[in-house]
């Protein structure tokens, strides 16, 4: 049975076109998250944002288009959150360890996990919305991180910056997944990853034959 509340719509003071959409934009995130898009009509959305249906239709034509828009909002929230890669003059375990810690905070936020889940539910059928994903927050990640191994000596990684690098994020983004399958928090989830973190800094700092380091 799909509750989102007994509170009818329109009991609050008008709002303006702006706040009306960013209210729209709110209650289906909430709703997809938890419902998924198969599971949402507008009129749950018009009760959850506390607006009649028309004024829904006056902003999105149905509820695939506010799904497109709900995920493209996110990602431009997201994006300005993404972590930059540390200096290239700071040493090279610390900077890794803080930017990979960065890295799962990002994905084990609420914000993220939203998303994610949003993308793995429908990915399939909005092919366009994972490729905007990975364009957006992926790749991104994956070039700022390659840029700083880059500058570090052959000898203290992986022979090849990028694929490091996707390494890194995949590792982390796999992690911060398991993490939301469990049920832990963000804390929880940290707390979890820090010896994982630790133990792959360490392989790709160490001048140690292995498959992602380089002997000098």
């Amino acid at each position: 049975m799909f509750i989102v509340g007994n509170i009818p719509p329109e009991t609050s003071a008008p709002r303006s076109r702006r706040e009306n959409r960013a209210a729209i934009l709110l209650a289906g995130r909430a709703l997809f998250a938890r419902h998924g898009l198969a599971g949402v009509t507008f009129e749950h959305i018009a009760r959850e944002a506390r607006l009649t249906r028309r004024t829904i239709y006056n902003h999105f034509a149905n509820v695939d288009e506010l799904f497109v828009a709900v995920i493209h909002q996110t990602l431009r929230q997201l994006k300005a959150q993404v972590p930059a890669a540390p200096p290239g003059e700071q040493q090279l375990h610390p900077a890794l360890n803080r930017f990979m810690r960065d890295l799962l905070v990002l994905f084990t936020s609420t914000c993220f996990s939203d998303l994610h889940l949003a993308l793995v539910r429908h990915g399939n059928d909005h092919p366009e919305l994972r490729s905007a994903f990975e364009r957006e927050i992926l790749d991104p990640l994956g070039t700022s991180l390659a840029t700083y191994l880059g500058t570090r000596r052959a000898r203290d990684f992986h022979r090849d910056p990028q694929r490091g690098a996707e390494e890194m994020v995949a590792i982390m983004l796999g992690l911060a997944e398991t993490s939301r399958l469990l049920g832990r928090t963000s804390d929880e989830a940290i707390l979890h990853g820090l010896p994982l973190i630790a133990a792959i800094v360490q392989a790709l700092a160490s001048a140690q034959p292995n498959p992602l380091c380089r002997v000098a």
